[in-house]
């Protein structure tokens, strides 16, 4: 390129300017217009396949190829046709080849199912030759490329044309007249007739000409009078080292402005710096406490559903609980006198669980308004653990789903906690079903459950302190959450299933709450891998007086003891007679307070067993601190249906042993009174 003159190196610029780009832009747009061919192509061709799939339906269902024959030969009649084959259930129902075809180079395939009242009777493909489309399209390319070319060179040729009147002939004179200015040729004028730059140029090359003429002349001029003014060059030269002088002065006080205006740049420069990294600091202390803010009304938001729902839960606990007494109770007590074989058996059970069913909604209601009347005992979580996947619940659960495997890796050292039993397998339970659940029926899958120590640092404003936690996990290979859903998987009610088909929506509320009335909590991770649940108690330092074992359940004997029932509800009332006399207790039986305490005035009790709530009159913990006054250690329990208050609290703490729930089972009954009777 260096060494080519300018003619030819214009036209190699043109051809390599022009010809290239147009040649990229031709082959794109080619490949464009083949990638639009194929894409009809084969837009056409899941036409025809689901066509062909609609048509088949009815000769397969009623196996009669000869219906569905016509309709194959028709679209084998396309010259582009290579095969079509129809095959049923019972293998190939409808195959044709095309026997004229020469082999094909390119061949486009297809196949779909064929559905007839959403069951699957066989699929259907056909086979295509490409081959046309492809002829087609570089017959195309090359017309296009013939079309491009033409006039491409056709305007290369009038372009190179102007560009040789234009710019390479008056060049060339440029440069016949630069080089008669090097050799001193003044005498010849130069003319222009041209108006472009080109013109320009060549008539300031004129006045140059004419420039150096007078200077030549002039210098011709100088270098005469030279010799006579020579004393003015000393003159001159004393002048010049003057100005040089003050120009060196000039150029150090501008050396010394530049070195200030650089340091006040500099300073200028770290003042932003500051005022940036502050403004940053700022914008990130603001984002904080923007999130801490959200994070509050969330938590307040939470705090006030958790409120009304516990106002409403503590509401109509004692009504319902009192109601569902009957329907728990006399079953039990009916099934317990009654043999297997009575045909009244199977409609009592049903009864009897429908019951408690009933009672563990309202339980659930109660446990996350965190009010629940509960008492917590020191056990062994591993136990626990081991208990309920040896129940009769988690039996049934794995007979719903028996593909699914339940791995036990419990690892916790001196695995004792501060819980309520029944909280605890009632949170197991919730998050096992709900992996079963997410497993899917008849699906195979993994539950591994574990349990293991950790420490946590839980910070407060003034200090870090660290907290010794049993994890209990439970994970499963499931499908995992959706992450729009893990924000509100704790809310009550909040449900991704059918509800009123599986689970009321609160089993999740339920652990949640459990967690925060243990003084625990949960975590919960989750993707397409699997979910997989944490929950934190705190570790409980073992205690000799407290059993971290479960005995072995055995109903209590009653040995003619005598107990006192009161109760202002006369169906209560005859349930507990009914039990405690199945138990072999003496019972008597008071509906008020007063005649409770009027009744001890004059006679003694081995027990005695208090409802809470009487309206009007004095409730259970008032009863209680009127029979200490007259029997002081008199062994008594609290039964409730309403949720924790301080009313039940302040009986516990002037020596009531146990609270027993409504509705209850003749075992709950039996433990409640082992508790009292051993105190």
């Amino acid at each position: 390129m260096h060494n080519l003159k300018l003619r030819p190196a214009i036209a190699l610029v043109l051809l390599i300017g022009f010809l290239i780009p147009v040649l990229f832009a031709s082959q794109l747009t080619l490949l464009a217009q083949k990638h639009v061919l194929m894409q009809e192509l084969k837009k056409e061709h899941a036409r025809r396949l689901e066509i062909l799939a609609l048509a088949m339906q009815e000769p397969v269902w009623t196996l009669l190829p000869e219906t569905g024959l016509p309709l194959v030969e028709a679209m084998m009649t396309d010259k582009r046709m290579i095969s079509i084959k129809v095959i049923s259930e019972e293998g190939v129902f409808i195959e044709k080849h095309s026997s004229n075809h020469p082999p094909p180079v390119n061949i486009l395939t297809g196949d779909t199912e064929i559905f007839y009242h959403g069951r699957e009777l066989g699929r259907v493909s056909v086979a295509i030759d490409t081959s046309p489309l492809e002829r087609t399209i570089a017959s195309q390319s090359s017309r296009y490329l013939a079309i491009i070319l033409v006039p491409f060179i056709l305007s290369i040729f009038i372009l190179f044309f102007l560009l040789r009147r234009k710019i390479i002939n008056p060049i060339e004179l440029l440069i016949t007249q630069s080089e008669d200015l090097a050799r001193k040729k003044l005498e010849k004028e130069f003319y222009w007739k041209q108006e472009d730059e080109i013109g320009l140029l060549g008539r300031s090359l004129e006045k140059t000409r004419q420039s150096l003429r007078r200077v030549f002349a002039d210098l011709e001029k100088a270098k005469n009078q030279a010799v006579i003014n020579a004393s003015d060059l000393e003159t001159s030269n004393s002048q010049l080292t003057e100005q040089i002088s003050e120009r060196i002065k000039i150029e150090q006080e501008l050396r010394l402005h530049k070195q200030q205006l650089e340091q006040i740049v500099q300073q200028r420069t770290a003042e932003l710096i500051k005022t940036n990294e502050n403004l940053i600091r700022e914008m990130k202390e603001k984002k904080k406490a923007e999130d801490e803010r959200r994070n509050i009304e969330v938590k307040l938001h939470r705090a006030e559903k958790m409120e009304a729902l516990g106002l409403l839960a503590s509401g109509v606990a004692h009504d319902l609980n009192n109601i569902l007494a009957g329907i728990v109770s006399y079953p039990e007590i009916l099934l317990l006198r009654m043999d297997k074989e009575n045909d009244l058996y199977k409609p009592l059970e049903t009864i009897h669980s429908a019951g408690q069913r009933a009672a563990s909604v309202v339980s659930d209601l109660l446990t996350i308004a965190r009010n629940a009347a509960t008492v917590r005992v020191q056990h062994n979580l591993n136990d626990l653990v081991q208990e309920y996947f040896s129940s009769p619940e988690f039996f049934q659960l794995q007979n719903i789903s028996d593909k699914t495997h339940v791995e036990l890796i419990l690892e916790a050292h001196k695995p004792y906690v501060l819980c309520s039993t029944v909280h605890v397998k009632k949170c197991l339970m919730n998050l096992v079903t709900n992996s079963v659940e997410a497993i899917g029926s008849g699906k195979r899958g993994t539950i591994t459950v574990s349990t293991y120590n950790t420490i946590e640092t839980e910070r407060t404003e003034n200090q870090a302190k660290e907290i010794e936690y049993i994890v209990l996990s439970i994970a499963d290979d499931g499908p995992g959450i959706a992450e729009k859903d893990l924000e509100n998987i704790f809310e009550p009610f909040y449900s991704t299933k059918q509800m009123g088909r599986s689970g009321s929506g609160l089993g999740l509320a339920v652990v949640w709450s459990s967690m925060q009335e243990h003084n625990g909590k949960v975590s919960v991770s989750s993707n397409s891998e699997g979910s997989c649940f944490k929950l934190y108690f705190p570790q409980a330092q073992v205690q000799d007086n407290q059993s971290a074992t479960k005995k072995k359940e055995t109903y209590i004997q009653g040995k003619n003891r005598t107990v006192l029932v009161v109760d202002d509800e006369p169906l209560l009332l005859t349930i507990a007679e009914d039990m405690l006399a199945a138990l072999g207790f003496r019972v008597v039986t008071v509906s008020s307070g007063e005649e409770a305490v009027e009744f001890l005035q004059t006679a003694t009790v081995d027990l005695v067993m208090l409802d809470m709530v009487m309206e009007p009159g004095i409730n259970g913990r008032q009863i209680y601190e009127q029979i200490q006054r007259i029997h002081p250690g008199q062994k008594a329990f609290i039964v409730s249906g309403f949720a924790m208050n301080d009313d039940i609290q302040a009986a516990l703490d002037l020596g009531v042993r146990s609270v027993l729930q409504k509705p209850y089972a003749i075992n709950e009954l039996s433990e409640a009174m082992k508790l009292a009777l051993d105190s």
